[in-house]
């Protein structure tokens, strides 16, 4: 892996005990390989293809923290006790991708897990998101919740019963005079609502903006569900 900002593909490729620390690399493809112990601590990516191929790649024990990542692209992957400390990764979206007692921390804007794809279900648990902030992002498609410990930023609102929290929250939220922000807070609910029904047990609002409007939106969205949740509406 050189140290200048280049294009770096490793496929079919296996490392142990390597450090690949501070690297700065334009678009960095990774398939079908294995690392452990590994370190990719302070690495900048503007593009990270992990899990590209026909057979999964597997990191364990590795550690990713201080790495930023522009624009990350999740495929067959499955990370092992990884830590991901003090990091930017950005627009993590991974429907095939295994989590498993993993630590996360710093921003992870539009981070989604999966806990099932069409082909096969997806192994999510002991993963400690309690330093991560992951605002428009959230959990999919099976994610058993109870064995996450989930993000402490109060932008982040757990919803253990959405059948009995959303239509509540609904039902609020069209009552709200401001039009701008009722229909910015309703498409927040909607969204999730279908989560729910695609298969998502709990939820995570943590909603993003796009502008002021949002803001204020969800400002009150996440206050007014998190009394519902309080008062033991789920």
């Amino acid at each position: 892996m050189p140290s200048a900002r280049d294009k770096v593909v490793m496929i079919d490729e296996t490392h142990r005990d390597e450090d690949f620390s501070e690297r700065r690399i334009s678009h960095w493809t990774v398939g079908v390989s294995t690392f452990e112990r590994c370190r990719f601590d302070n690495v900048r990516a503007d593009v990270a293809e992990l899990g590209v191929g026909s057979a999964p790649t597997v990191f364990r024990d590795c550690s990713f923290d201080g790495s930023g990542f522009a624009r990350t692209s999740l495929d067959q992957v499955r990370f092992e006790r990884c830590t991901f400390r003090n990091v930017v990764m950005r627009d993590w979206i991974a429907p095939y991708g295994d989590f498993v007692d993993c630590i996360f921390g710093g921003e992870f804007p539009g981070l989604t897990v999966f806990g099932s794809s069409p082909e096969r279900s997806n192994e999510v648990a002991g993963n400690d998101f309690r330093d991560a902030v992951m605002l428009g992002g959230g959990f999919r498609a099976g994610v058993d919740l109870s064995l996450q410990q989930l993000p402490i930023d109060l932008r982040h609102v757990f919803i253990s019963d959405p059948a009995v929290t959303l239509p509540a929250a609904l039902t609020v939220v069209r009552t709200w005079g401001d039009q701008a922000e009722r229909v910015s807070a309703e498409s927040v609910l909607l969204v999730l609502d279908e989560d729910y029904r695609g298969g998502q047990p709990q939820l995570l609002l943590c909603p993003a903006a796009q502008d002021a409007i949002d803001e204020a939106a969800n400002a009150r969205l996440l206050e007014m569900v998190r009394k519902l949740v309080t008062r033991g509406s789920g």
